[in-house]
């Protein structure tokens, strides 16, 4: 190894840069609404572990549904709001929204993951699941795909979010900075008819 090579800053994952920001700035700029979604996840962990108790089991899984469709809604705002304050707290593009986005929803979907595990291995404890192998490749597989689509689900809530503050174009890539022009056309000849 050559002594030049070791006198190169190392480059971390938190310095690599998206859009206008590098992740650390993003993970400044979302640290709120991340702690927002890690606490939805915690919450939804919570109800799940409740239907394995007995009798609060019964009654909170008539209830389940609609504190299910609840914290749904406040995921789906808290993504929005991310691409929001991305823009107009922070001079964001619809690029760095989509950016902190898939960030915060990557963040999220691997603890959701972590939490999906314990919350099968509980199942199984408790006796309720059918098998036990089929239950943790199932926990496992989630673990694994969880942060994947909820980094993709918020990015796009954060797309909408960014536009709603009235982000318009998306990083280098804007209309701003392609130039078109109509296109030429040629003249349509008329027909002469012949003179009689």
């Amino acid at each position: 190894m050559d002594q030049t090579d070791s006198k190169k800053p190392q480059k971390g994952i938190l310095d690599y840069s998206i859009g206008s920001k590098t992740v650390k700035q993003y993970l400044g700029i979302i640290k709120t609404p991340l702690l927002a979604l890690i606490g939805l996840d915690v919450l939804s962990f919570l109800t799940g572990l409740l239907n394995y108790m007995p009798v609060i089991g019964f009654i909170f899984s008539v209830m389940n549904f609609f504190v299910g469709v609840i914290l749904l809604l406040a995921g789906l705002l808290v993504g929005a709001y991310i691409g929001y304050r991305v823009v107009k707290k922070h001079s964001g593009d619809l690029l760095d929204s989509a950016a902190a986005g898939a960030i915060a929803g990557f963040i999220s979907g691997a603890i959701n993951g972590v939490l999906n595990i314990f919350s099968t291995s509980i199942g199984i404890g408790a006796g309720h699941g059918s098998s036990t192998a089929i239950a943790m490749v199932a926990a496992v597989v989630g673990l694994i795909l969880s942060p994947v689509f909820e980094a993709i689900l918020v990015a796009i809530l954060s797309l909408i979010g960014g536009a709603v503050a009235g982000a318009r174009t998306f990083g280098p890539y804007s209309a701003q900075s392609v130039k078109t022009e109509p296109p030429k056309t040629k003249p349509a000849k008329t027909e002469q008819q012949p003179k009689t």
